[in-house]
């Protein structure tokens, strides 16, 4: 068995990450070009046809979370084959039905982790709750509630953002996550009341498959941060997604 699953692993590195990643480098532009001429790079990006673009970050998307599979893939085979059960760390993030299942189901470890010594102590630290004592005093109980549940993905994202990489890139990728899960914290109670309102069935696969795929959308818009040479690129490159310019 952890024969099997480090072979699987390998082969998803070598066969399907690699691959992904070198469609992604033709698709849009290589990172080496971005690192050594970044005025280069975005010359040479904005030659790139929209569909291009579209599918470069699609494989970018698919190059990271097969690198990071393949990894865990590999460390949980060689684990069994020693004696060790290492616990499972992705559990298919691409059909999460919300941003926040995503990061439920992206980097477990690295998630419960977070949660455990950042997240929840952020969450019950003085200065936090003593915002959100006056929030409620000022705005009334909903405030008082939503201020240590925003506060508190703020901060993980953003070492999140730097755990991946001390760059502009991962670092904006984090904040876009957190104000992103923060924002759905702060609007449930709205998003139930429309959903009942307009008597939608949340359990009616159509409804789910939208789900999905406005979760990954939302995850896709995020990795364009990834793959810009800078941040003037990633508006630019959004500029040509909406206009076709």
């Amino acid at each position: 068995e952890g024969i099997t699953r480090f072979t699987v692993g390998l082969g998803k590195k070598a066969l399907l990450a690699n691959t992904c990643g070198s469609l992604s480098d033709n698709l849009l532009v290589a990172d080496s070009l971005i690192a050594s001429s970044p005025d280069v790079a975005l010359a040479e990006l904005s030659s790139r046809s929209v569909a291009g673009i579209f599918f470069g970050v699609l494989f970018y998307m698919l190059q990271i979370y097969l690198d990071f599979s393949a990894y865990s893939d590999m460390a949980i085979g060689m684990g069994l084959m020693v004696g060790f059960h290492f616990k499972e760390n992705f559990n298919y993030p691409y059909i999460a039905n919300s941003v926040t299942d995503f990061w439920r189901r992206w980097h477990m470890s690295l998630g419960a982790w977070m949660r455990e010594f950042v997240f929840y102590p952020v969450m019950l630290s003085k200065p936090v709750t003593a915002v959100s004592k006056k929030a409620r005093k000022r705005f009334g109980a909903y405030a008082g509630k939503i201020v240590p549940s925003v506060s508190a993905p703020l901060v993980v994202f953003f070492l999140i953002g730097i755990w991946h990489g001390l760059t502009w890139q991962y670092i904006v990728n984090g904040l876009y996550n957190a104000l992103l899960i923060s924002a759905s914290v702060a609007l449930a109670p709205f998003n139930k009341k429309l959903t009942e309102k307009l008597r939608i069935n949340t359990a009616n696969p159509l409804f789910v498959l939208f789900q999905i795929l406005r979760t990954f959308v939302v995850v896709a818009i995020g990795y364009v941060f990834d793959v810009a040479a800078d941040f003037a690129d990633s508006i630019y490159t959004f500029q040509m997604i909406l206009t076709d310019q």
